[in-house]
């Protein structure tokens, strides 16, 4: 018998104690603890025979906020399924996670 993707993601988050809502049947989101009170927002999302895992965190750049925002949009829309950004303002100004995995 065949294991249900959704069942193991929820027992792997309550065993380690990670803050997590179910948004429908296939969808978690995960809030995953950092440094200094910082936290970086997940969702997981388990489809047919994929699971995709998507996470944005930005923190505020030294200058040009607003374009180093725009920027990070436009590579977020541009590069799908597998993304990663860093800015070169500094390595934690800017950091665009998307991936997805076949199972």
């Amino acid at each position: 018998m065949a294991l249900d993707a959704r069942e193991v993601i929820e027992d792997f988050l309550q065993s380690h104690d990670l803050d997590f809502d179910r948004t429908d049947n296939n969808t978690f989101m995960v809030t995953l603890p950092g440094e200094n009170k910082l936290q970086t927002h997940c969702a997981l999302i388990v489809g047919d025979h994929s699971l995709s895992i998507n996470a944005f965190v930005i923190r505020k750049p030294d200058t040009h906020e607003d374009a180093v925002h725009k920027w990070c949009m436009a590579k977020n829309a541009a590069m799908y399924p597998l993304l990663k950004v860093c800015a070169s303002l500094r390595p934690t100004a800017c950091i665009i996670l998307g991936n997805a995995w076949s199972f």
